[in-house]
């Protein structure tokens, strides 16, 4: 049986993570092995929580983005190495490379088709939330430091809030507007060139 950590929500409720869940998780993957038995508190809501735990469980792939597009590349020199060797040596082991170089090929794609699944898990996951949860489940992926959650949240957020006037955003994030009638004129006079 896999080893779990137990993890205590702000409203009290328990959830048990699995070892391979808390490797995700910046602030629990370097924990001392023997304070893993206690539980540990979490000043995050059970259901953030609960969807920070849904977001963990979105395979990932041992591939990055960035690796691979080094990954291409370099397979790619390696490629054009080995059939500039074959013309300057003959054709002899044209068969042997062709085959090496298709299951590199099918290993590439495989790779990447991978990632697009993963991109689009991870994009129905961040679509499924209203804005007021994806502000809670981004304090609480900076709390936990698990980077790739606090990215998406992120651009989440921005998606959310381009074409937005001020006014919107402000009920959007339900902030108080503290601009007295003159402020706002005289921003309006300052900032027309922006409505234009």
């Amino acid at each position: 049986m896999e080893e779990t950590l137990c993890l205590v929500s702000e409203d009290g409720q328990e959830i048990s993570l699995p070892k391979h869940l808390i490797q995700r998780i910046g602030m629990l993957k370097n924990m001392p092995q023997q304070s893993s038995a206690a539980p540990i508190s979490l000043p995050i809501k059970t259901v953030v929580l609960a969807k920070v735990i849904e977001y963990l469980q979105i395979p990932v792939t041992d591939m990055q983005v960035d690796s691979n597009s080094e990954t291409q590349t370099s397979q790619t020199s390696q490629a054009s190495e080995i059939s500039n060797s074959e013309d300057s040596n003959g054709s002899e082991d044209s068969d042997s490379t062709d085959t090496d170089s298709e299951s590199d090929d099918n290993s590439i794609f495989e790779q990447v088709e991978s990632l697009q699944e993963q991109t689009a898990a991870e994009h129905h996951f961040f679509l499924s939330m209203d804005i007021s949860t994806l502000v809670e489940v981004t304090q609480a992926a900076n709390y936990l430091f698990i980077p790739d959650l606090l990215d998406g949240c992120c651009r989440g957020i921005a998606r959310a809030m381009t074409g937005l006037k001020a006014d919107e955003m402000r009920r959007m994030f339900n902030l108080p507007d503290d601009l007295t009638a003159q402020e706002k004129s005289q921003m309006a006079h300052e900032f027309a060139w922006v409505e234009d």
